[in-house]
Order: structure tokens, then sequence, then C-alpha cells
């Protein structure tokens, strides 16, 4: 079966993509060695095809994600819609586009092919239910007044960012159960969210300099260590992988990261090392 996913939500999309690879892709080594993410407009659709037509190496089936779906040319188009009406059973596509299926006539004919899933933010009741949801699997409750809070801070935030500020109130609280709406204004810091974003930017750029005085920024302004690292965790766990070579590398590299904030919070935890200097050497080993 091959998937069509639509709409502007990435947060939501990535979660999807998790299932499916954790469903096809059971092992580490398929993992590895067969999953393929590739762009439309940068990746050549005989590449994409060609890969396609590869025995996967250690799973039933390879996955391969298109992103940015609308950005083939029009003749590609015709030939990836040819394609799919005898494509292997060895191959599963996942087909990505920011655009509403029903208002596009390519994304209409592709949905005929394909199990098309819309992914929008989700308002009202659907929001509140999501909130929970993504608390309950930090494993924390979350009180009414706390969800309304949240909700009211959406209408300028992805999930993406609500996620981040869920999980540092999870942080935040340590060993309690339940994330009180004390505990998000405590942790809400909307110029540190953004501080967040550029340092992760400069640390993918290994732009050393600009990562660490962002550091240095974000501790003068009293935002907690372990909200820096924990953030930073979150993001290098949800970089997707790309490439059968790639995979590999990114994985080493992604494992090395983790490895690299834990032993910076352990540090900073016991009083091993001061704060500031753990943080620099651990930005000067994420930007390597």
């Amino acid at each position: 079966m091959n998937y069509l996913f639509c709409g502007p939500e990435a947060f939501l999309k990535e979660q999807a993509i998790k299932r499916l690879k954790s469903k096809l892709l059971p092992s580490s080594l398929a993992n590895q060695f067969d999953f393929n993410l590739y762009r439309a407009g940068v990746d050549s659709l005989e590449d994409i095809l060609s890969c396609a037509g590869t025995v996967p190496f250690a799973a039933k089936s390879r996955l391969i994600l298109i992103k940015e779906i609308d950005n083939f040319s029009s003749g590609d188009k015709e030939v990836l819609l040819k394609h799919l009406k005898n494509s292997s059973k060895h191959t599963t596509f996942i087909f990505d586009s920011q655009k509403v299926a029903d208002k596009d006539m390519f994304l209409k004919k592709l949905a005929t092919s394909t199990k098309k899933i819309n992914f929008d933010k989700p308002v009202g009741y659907q929001l509140d239910r999501w909130i929970r949801d993504e608390a309950s699997s930090l494993n924390k409750g979350i009180s009414k007044e706390a969800v309304s809070l949240i909700r009211k801070s959406a209408g300028t935030k992805d999930l993406n960012r609500l996620r981040m500020e869920i999980e540092k109130a999870s942080l935040f609280i340590g060993s309690q159960k339940e994330i009180s709406k004390s505990d998000i204004e405590e942790v809400a810091d909307k110029d540190a969210d953004e501080d967040i974003f550029k340092l992760i930017d400069a640390i993918a750029a290994k732009d050393v300099r600009k990562a660490l005085d962002i550091v240095s920024n974000l501790i003068l302004r009293k935002v907690k260590p372990y909200e820096i690292i924990g953030l930073l965790a979150w993001r290098l766990r949800n970089i997707p992988t790309s490439g059968i070579r790639g995979n590999s590398l990114r994985f080493r590299r992604t494992k090395k990261n983790m490895e690299n904030l834990l032993s910076a919070d352990l540090a900073i935890k016991k009083g091993r090392i001061d704060t500031k200097i753990s943080l620099d050497l651990t930005i000067l080993e994420l930007c390597r």
C-alpha cells in the first residue's frame, strides 16, 4: 500500500512516518538500509524509481518517502502515475504534499493509487485531546487550566512548538505526576523558544561561534540548562534520516549526539563540572 500525506501539519506527519517505519522496518538494520528520503525537484525521478526497483535488504518492503511531491515537473508527474499502476509489491511509497488533495488535479489522481491522509492542525476539543495525549506520552497528567493556557497560545505556534512547551513543563516538574497552569507559565518564554530554534540551526550549520553566543544569551536570561539540553535532545531524536548511506552515518551521529547530551545533563545534575563549561563543550561536540 502507498500513502499520500496532505496538509500543512509537519509534526503529525513525522509521527505517522515513525509509526509506519516501526511497522514496516522493525529492525535497526532495516531502518538503515530499507528507508530512503527524497525531495521532488531536487532528486531525479529516475533515481527514485531505480531505488524503488531495488529488493529490500532486511525488510519485506522498502519504504520510500518523497517530500514536496508537487515540485515534480508535469512530465515526471505523469511518469509517476503510470509507474504506480504496476509498482513493485516490495516497495511502499509515502508522498508528502503541503496542499489539500481535493484542490489539486495531480493529487486527486495520485489519491486513486494511494491511501490519502490529511494532516491539519487540530482545533477545539481535538487540540485539547492532543495536548493531553502528548502529556500522557511523557507519563504526565495535565490540568484543564494548563490545557487551556497551551490552547490559547496555539494560534501562533505549530504542534512542534506546542510539544516542546509540554516537554519543558514535564522536565520542569520532575517526579510530579501532573502539569499545572503555573508550571506552563513558569517555563514559557517565547524569546527563549525562538533562540532554541536558532541554536538548532546554528548547530546544523556548524556555526560554533553563533551557537555559543546563543547558549550564553539563554543562560543570562536564566533559561535552565536542563531545558536547553532537553529541547536539543528532543529535536535530535526527531531528525529524519535519508538515503541508504546517509542513514548509517546519521544514525551513528545522532546516537553520539544523544550520548553527549546525556553526559552533559548528568554532569550538571551531579555538579561535576560548571554548567556553562559543560554546555559549551557539548555544543562544540554537536557542531563537529
